[in-house]
């Protein structure tokens, strides 16, 4: 009786412990902490049913576009982390804490955070909350919510991946229903990175993404329409081949009719869908359906680089008329790499008939085509430029040393006062400050003109900058990356210019959905396809007679990405835009209702001098307006 009663006192001075608190005793487990559950108003709330492991019961939340969730740690509870479980899928997520004037403040914050997810509640004490933010007003249940210590968490507690923006296979379906899940644990067996997107999870969702764990997956799948009764296949499926930019894109029977078509639109750069600034565009190598057929396409998957954007970039300009370049007579004498030896002659070739013009001494080559589509209508031309930059350099040339007030001229005739082979306008930027509006970052012959800090912003243009390099290079910023000053620091810069919005980035095409986007406009673009290799295209617009009217941006991108650019900028066009060669005017330029005359303009940038440009615009015409 006594032994009976020693183990009764025993027990009842043992700590008493939760399920959970036992399980995190381990080295290295986390534990759960017991918090309080209130609701968004401040109101006392159940808080077993966040707890118990269920997707049937839960915590409704008030229906709306932002909702909340109240947590109250213990005095001596040190939460890591909160782990969420929920019935909809939010925008947004946030932990938030009270400051001194008792309002609730953000310290930790995730974008598009999937149904489940993990909060970072690291030294965050006592009173808490949670704020979930959706796109629309939509119903959503916390399924499970609970807080734990450091360390590892318990099983169920699936931690999801993002989906990367380079993964092998997309397998896309209608719904969980017509998901071929072997297949799918067969690819990631087999060492695939796989995302799955689900245009319905026919409200199951945490059950449907339960099930894509247990099949292997770590990424959180794609969703589109959710309850929609008529969802867009079509777009959908070209939204989510952006997003994750797959080799291979496999899909169920439902979607695969819509394949073809979505393909075409991820990669076309007009075609909008939310996020695709961000993901770009991107033209799947290969497709195909779900069965033994997918086995056999996963295991012969394509390279990955950009030559099936590069080849429908291309395809959009195949058919456009043009003089074979190869027409142009250069010198016999003409060496390997295009130049002209050491002391010859230069050479200088004009057929405006044809539309070819070409130029070759023994530091700098010329070649320029004139394009046309009658059909659409367009026209524009197109100048490589290649030179040695020891010897050579593209920059500024000003109208005898003009500032903008009262000191403009005619195009022409600054061309042939500075006999420039070559030349193309500038950013027009001081229009900008005669106006007293942003300039940019502007660096004239390794002088700063003017710093932009981002205040002030411009809807059009939008301020990029392109910094030219003494080796013959470009490189293109974003309109806060980096300031004139930044740039005059690193030393090898000479000038930059301000216009936008830059077309190419390190290789990457850019989509730009920013004012003006989608007009059709005189465009000129300044692009280099490697150091030493400058490429410029000018585009005719604003024609009388329902004739050219010039270039979207996109095209312009397109172009200047299919010609071989890596890095490339759209500087300003309409009347400014202009292209000489030798001295005279290639383009012509639109007013609407008629041709005109260029803006008369202070400077040009241009590379290479000779003695045999043009003269008759200095002898004849010293302004024009």
């Amino acid at each position: 009786m006594k032994r009976i009663l020693s183990l009764l006192l025993i027990f009842l001075f043992l700590p008493l412990t939760s399920p959970a608190e036992e399980a995190g005793s381990a080295a290295g487990d986390a534990v759960e902490i017991a918090v309080e559950i209130r609701t968004g108003n401040d109101k006392p709330a159940d808080a077993e049913p966040l707890r118990d492991g269920s997707d049937e019961t839960g915590m409704d939340l008030k229906k709306g576009k932002e909702s909340s969730v109240i947590l109250i740690l213990p005095e001596d509870g040190s939460c890591d982390s909160v782990f969420v479980r929920l019935s909809a899928v939010p925008d947004r997520a946030e932990l938030q804490r009270q400051n001194e004037k008792k309002k609730w403040i953000a310290v930790s914050e995730q974008k598009n955070p999937g149904f489940q997810f993990l909060s970072d509640a690291r030294g965050l004490t006592g009173k808490i909350r949670l704020t979930l933010f959706f796109p629309s007003s939509v119903p959503c249940r916390v399924l499970e919510l609970r807080c734990f210590t450091a360390g590892t968490l318990p099983a169920f507690a699936h931690v999801w991946e993002r989906v990367p923006a380079e993964t092998e296979i997309l397998m896309a379906a209608a719904s969980p229903a017509e998901m071929d899940f072997p297949l799918l644990t067969s690819l990631l067996e087999k060492g695939r990175s796989v995302a799955v997107a689900l245009a319905s999870a026919e409200d199951a969702l945490p059950a449907v993404c339960d099930r894509l764990w247990e099949s292997g997956l770590r990424t959180l799948p794609l969703l589109g329409a959710g309850n929609s009764k008529k969802p867009n296949y079509a777009n959908l499926l070209a939204g989510w081949i952006r997003t994750c930019q797959p080799l291979l894109v496999l899909t169920d029977a439902t979607l695969a009719p819509f394949a073809d078509s979505a393909v075409t639109s991820a990669a076309d750069p007009s075609w909008t869908v939310n996020g695709a600034p961000e993901t770009g565009i991107w033209a799947v190598p290969d497709t195909g359906v779900f069965g033994a057929e997918a086995e056999e396409k996963a295991t012969h998957l394509s390279e990955r680089n950009n030559s099936a954007i590069l080849a429908f970039c291309q395809h959009r300009f195949e058919n456009a008329q043009h003089a074979d370049p190869a027409g142009i007579p250069w010198p016999v004498s003409r060496l390997a790499d295009g130049y002209l030896p050491e002391g010859e002659e230069e050479f200088v070739y004009d057929d405006p008939e044809k539309g070819l013009w070409g130029y070759a001494s023994s530091t700098l080559q010329v070649e320029i085509v004139k394009y046309q589509m009658p059909e659409v209508p367009h026209t524009w031309f197109e100048a490589h430029v290649i030179f040695k930059p020891e010897a050579e350099s593209f920059t500024q040339h000003t109208w005898v040393n003009a500032i903008f007030e009262g000191q403009q001229i005619y195009p022409e005739t600054l061309a042939q006062t500075s006999k420039l082979v070559f030349a193309v306008n500038g950013d027009y930027h001081p229009n900008r400050a005669s106006k007293k509006w942003p300039v940019g970052n502007i660096i004239r012959h390794r002088e700063v003109l003017y710093n932009y800090d981002g205040k002030g912003s411009m809807k059009f243009p939008n301020l990029d900058t392109l910094a030219i390099r003494k080796d013959g290079s470009f490189s293109v910023y974003g309109p806060t990356e980096i300031t004139a000053d930044e740039l005059i620091r690193q030393e090898d810069v000479t000038d930059s210019l301000s216009f936008g919005p830059y077309l190419v980035r390190d290789g990457q095409l850019r989509i730009y959905r920013g004012n003006s986007a989608d007009v059709p406009e005189p465009r000129c673009a300044y692009g280099m396809v490697e150091p030493g290799h400058l490429f410029f295209v000018m585009v005719e617009g604003k024609m009388p007679k329902k004739g050219e009217q010039g270039f979207n941006l996109w095209t312009l991108a397109e172009l200047m990405y299919a010609r071989g650019c890596t890095e490339a900028m759209n500087v300003d066009g309409g009347s400014t835009a202009v292209m000489l060669f030798m001295g005279r005017k290639l383009n012509r330029t639109g007013k609407g209702n008629s041709l005109g005359s260029p803006r008369n303009q202070h400077e040009l940038f241009g590379i290479g001098t000779s003695e045999k440009v043009y003269t008759d615009m200095v002898a004849g015409k010293k302004k024009k307006k």
